[in-house]
């Protein structure tokens, strides 16, 4: 359950800092941001396609209807006024998830999962029917196929792909630097090792002459 009251958090930051470990790299403004606002600009997409239908159905949450508080109380109130059906809060997650999955698809599938699991924290903390994550990740796919169709998103997913490629690249060579400095500091120890032990051994013979020339 904790990791489902963590979910109730779905700003835009705080889904940087959940979908980042299964992403394999650090979502930031400051360290990635053409990945950032690619991935921002997405959600607040995913967030307009469930207007509507909240406000069409205006479906009463499950805290609601029987009268409990969620396990995300904080937010009973204002959830409270929004409809249940669909879940914007998967609508967010599965977002994330495919763009992200698309950007690094060799993580796919951690990144689906967690896709699958920010969605699911919905129904364990009370705030959501089963059927509204259902319809929320639906509403999301057909979110991002919508999205291809704009020249502005497409150039963007260049970028951020672009980035996430740079970055990988200087992770890569960051490591190999450190690989390198370690391997000639264990290099110069074993060397240093070896002569303490050739020293020991002269001296453990009190007959040898040791040349001080």
């Amino acid at each position: 359950a904790a990791i489902a009251i963590r979910d109730a958090d779905c700003t835009t930051d705080n889904m940087c800092k959940e979908f980042s470990v299964p992403f394999g790299l650090t979502i930031s403004k400051e360290t990635t941001p053409e990945i950032y606002k690619l991935f921002a600009k997405s959600l607040r997409t995913a967030d307009f396609i469930g207007t509507y239908p909240k406000r069409h159905y205006m479906r009463m949450r499950p805290f609601a209807r029987f009268h409990e508080p969620s396990l995300a109380p904080w937010d009973d109130e204002m959830l409270s006024h929004n409809g249940s059906y669909p879940s914007g809060h998967t609508l967010r997650g599965w977002t994330a998830a495919l763009i992200l999955t698309e950007i690094n698809p060799a993580n796919a599938d951690t990144l689906l999962a967690r896709g699958f699991m920010f969605s699911e924290s919905r129904v364990i903390v009370g705030a959501h029917w089963q059927s509204d994550i259902d319809a929320g990740r639906l509403a999301a796919s057909a979110a991002v196929a919508k999205m291809h169709t704009s020249p502005e998103f497409l150039a963007q997913m260049e970028k951020a792909k672009k980035e996430f490629e740079l970055e990988q690249q200087r992770i890569k060579e960051e490591r190999e630097r450190k690989e390198k400095e370690l391997a000639l500091r264990i290099q110069k120890q074993v060397e240093e090792q070896a002569k303490l032990r050739k020293i020991r051994n002269i001296w453990a013979h009190p007959y040898v002459v040791v040349s001080t020339s």
